[in-house]
């Protein structure tokens, strides 16, 4: 499950023809009970195919404690 939904930036590369979307989420086990997981995807929109390099979704997520969901829950959408 997800929640506490945050676009980061967003930025236009002219040079290619695509916008880099990054964003995080929290994901969550049951109602909104730890473990916590932050996660962070980045998105080329529309999906760049110039190179093996340029792929459309780069994703990473961590464990994140209590203290750190209060921080990261801050201004989002939820």
């Amino acid at each position: 499950m997800y929640g506490n939904g945050r676009i980061e930036k967003i930025v236009k590369n002219n040079e290619k023809d695509f916008y880099e979307v990054s964003l995080h989420v929290i994901s969550y086990t049951g109602a909104m009970n730890p473990p916590y997981k932050l996660v962070k995807m980045t998105l080329h929109v529309p999906e760049s195919a110039d190179s093996e390099s340029d792929k459309g979704l780069h994703y990473f997520s961590e464990k994140i404690s209590s203290k750190q969901f209060d921080k990261l829950s801050q201004f989002t959408s939820d």
